[in-house]
């Protein structure tokens, strides 16, 4: 790795490297009892980060993450009508609450505020939800407001660790089992010379 060579040939006294990956959970999984008591484990991925310093790890930290897409109006006179909000299911929330603080909601649907992919922590997602009255709802224009892009989470949040649960037993279910295993997303290896 290049930047490894020239971390050794600058006398670098760190290095420090960030690798992620993630696993998708299959319905019958997604269903089947959580950590921490919650009755179902209600994440449709799993993104494991690992962090090591000089070579050790310093565990794994793990963010379950429910994704939620904006279906189009059934009855629409034109074909790009979309519904106003996305359904959110309060028991799923409320299981993934109770299984971790470290989980997200990843919106798909028409480009919301200028994001692709507009990401909003779990907890935010209840407030506003619950705000909107049945807690099953939250509307585009909220989630366009309060939302951050795919790639500013990952960057300032996953990858820069100020989100991630280490608990042993998220941590042994996000690592699956043998036909559900975690996938390679992305290593960043980083260089602090001195």
């Amino acid at each position: 790795n290049a930047l490894e060579a020239l971390a050794r040939a600058a006398t670098a006294p760190y290095r420090a490297g960030v690798a992620m990956e993630y696993r998708n959970v299959d319905r019958r999984e997604e269903g089947a009892k959580g950590v921490r008591g919650a009755k179902s484990f209600s994440a449709d991925l799993c993104l494991i980060v690992a962090p090591t310093i000089n070579g050790t790890p310093l565990g794994r930290r793990i963010t379950l993450v429910q994704a939620k897409r904006l279906y189009r109006k059934v009855r629409a006179k034109k074909p790009s009508a979309w519904d106003n909000s996305f359904r959110i299911d309060r028991d799923q929330r409320l299981a993934l609450q109770k299984q971790t603080h470290s989980s997200v909601y990843f919106f798909h649907g028409p480009p919301l505020g200028g994001r692709g992919v507009p990401v909003i922590p779990t907890q935010l997602v209840a407030d506003l939800s619950e705000h909107e009255g049945s807690g099953r709802l939250i509307s585009r224009e909220k989630v366009a407001f309060a939302s951050r892009s795919l790639s500013d989470w990952l960057t300032y949040d996953a990858l820069a660790l100020r989100i991630g649960d280490p608990l042993a037993e998220l941590v042994e279910r996000a690592g699956g089992k043998p036909g559900s295993l975690p996938r390679h997303l992305l290593h960043v290896p980083t260089v602090e010379i001195k």
